[in-house]
């Protein structure tokens, strides 16, 4: 899986990136949704709602989908969306699917104020939410498709999810809105001069206003697995 993502990454750069396929939404019309990205190329909202995100840096690649954002180590990478982080605020549900190169090391999902070191972690083939102990510790491995839902429960609480599966509770580590306010994904911070950066090819990412059910977080998995997407 390595050398896949590795190929991608210099198809990206030689010649530029055209879709492995058609391009596909990963995620469906839905009822609450605040933004969607499909990194198609782009860091834009696609849900319509014109909350669009700022790209950091990162390399487009194709996918099955059409195309994902390959965030890796060595330069700026990740998107922001500080610009909507007013708008996330309990009920919210954030859902990604990405596929990691690393998750026994520390690997930031993401960040709510790029000055510390708490946030949304991969970590011991688990997910945390440090500085909380990590859930399904062993489960979730590298070198595959992954599909996290972090769904709000309470202000501060957050239950999730790992392909299309209940994985744990835990503190979210932040109470919403993000008290900067920062909202950054797949970047690490400067606490740890970026040494913990996320090595992933990322094709989606859903920020909703609402709570998703265990029912739609288990269709978005079925339509995953589906062999034609």
């Amino acid at each position: 899986m390595k050398g896949w993502v590795a190929f991608l990454g210099a198809l990206a750069l030689v010649g530029g990136c055209s879709p492995a396929g058609p391009v596909v939404d990963v995620f469906l019309s839905a009822l609450g949704v605040l933004a969607t990205f499909e990194f198609n190329g782009n860091a834009r909202d696609s849900s319509g709602n014109g909350r669009d995100a700022l790209l950091i840096g990162g390399e487009f690649v194709p996918t099955a989908w059409g195309q994902g954002l390959h965030v890796l180590p060595g330069g700026p990478t990740g998107i922001d969306w500080s610009a909507f982080a007013n708008l996330l605020v309990f009920p919210y549900t954030v859902e990604i699917v990405l596929t990691p190169q690393d998750t026994t090391d520390f690997r930031k999902l993401f960040s709510f104020d790029d000055t510390v070191d708490m946030g949304w972690y991969y970590y011991n083939e688990g997910i945390s939410a440090y500085p909380e102990p990590e859930v399904g510790v062993g489960q979730v491995l590298a070198g595959e498709r992954h599909y996290i839902a972090f769904v709000s429960t309470a202000l501060d609480v957050v239950d999730i999810y790992f392909q299309g599966a209940f994985l744990g509770t835990s503190g979210a580590t932040f109470t919403t809105p993000p008290p900067p306010p920062q909202v950054i994904f797949f970047r690490d911070d400067v606490v740890t001069d970026r040494e913990e950066q996320l090595d992933a090819v990322v094709e989606a990412l859903r920020i909703s206003g609402v709570t998703r059910t265990p029912a739609e977080i288990a269709a978005v998995q079925q339509r995953l697995e589906s062999p034609n997407p």
